[in-house]
Parts: structure tokens; C-alpha cells; sequence
């Protein structure tokens, strides 16, 4: 089951995000954060890594590891400057073939780059 978080600055809901749990066939304590969204006059302030960061830093302290993957650009190097999250898979494309699924063809993108990200807090 998923759970969404919203942050609100001045009594206006400028992002969410959800989180789910991540299905791994040894580690059995992986969320995932999943599907954020900065309003338009929100972004490029670093709300949005501020934002997950502190909903992963809640799951940290709860035992679980937190990942994100991201194909957002603003995230990706965000991120990647940060000490709070480490890089686990530099930006590539998408492994998966849309061509060789039908029905996925028009939700994917084979050019898209995606990177993975991992929380590590403050260590």
C-alpha cells in the first residue's frame, strides 16, 4: 500500500509524493519514493529534494532504505550533489524495449534517462 505525503508552505499544497514499498527478493526493508510532483511556481527552489528528503529521512529512522528513481534532470543533479543520497545507477535509458510490448508503447519512453538514487542521511 502506498502512502502520500504533501508539502504545504503558506497553507498551499506545493508538492507531493507517495511512497510504496518495493518488492526485493533478499532485502526485505526497501520503500521506494515514487511519483513526485512540484507545483510549477514551486520549482527550481530545491523544495522538491528538501521534500523527499525529509519523508526518506522518516522511513531511515523507522529501518528502512529508502530509493528513488528519477528521470527529472533538476533531480538528478540535485541529488547527486548531496550528501543525503547516493547514486546507484548513473542516468540511462529505460532497459525495457517498448517496441517488444505492445501495450506499453504509448507510456514509455525508450529515450528517457533514468538515474537511481539511494538515502543515506546525514552520515
Amino acid at each position: 500500500s502506498a502512502h502520500c505525503y504533501i508539502a504545504e508552505i503558506d497553507g498551499v499544497n506545493a508538492a507531493w509524493c507517495s511512497v510504496i514499498h518495493f518488492p526485493h527478493p533478499k532485502t526485505k526493508n526497501i520503500k521506494r519514493i515514487h511519483r513526485v510532483v512540484v507545483k510549477p511556481d514551486y520549482q527550481g527552489i530545491g523544495l522538491g529534494a528538501r521534500f523527499i528528503s525529509e519523508v526518506a529521512n522518516k522511513y531511515k529512522k523507522d529501518g528502512y532504505r529508502i530509493s528513488l528513481v528519477t528521470s527529472s534532470p533538476a533531480f538528478v543533479q540535485g541529488l547527486h550533489k548531496s550528501r543525503e543520497w547516493i547514486m546507484t545507477r548513473k542516468p540511462s535509458r529505460t532497459s525495457s524495449n517498448p517496441k517488444d510490448i505492445p501495450s506499453l508503447n504509448k507510456t514509455m519512453s525508450s529515450s528517457r534517462l533514468t538515474a537511481s538514487f539511494e538515502y543515506i542521511g546525514d552520515e
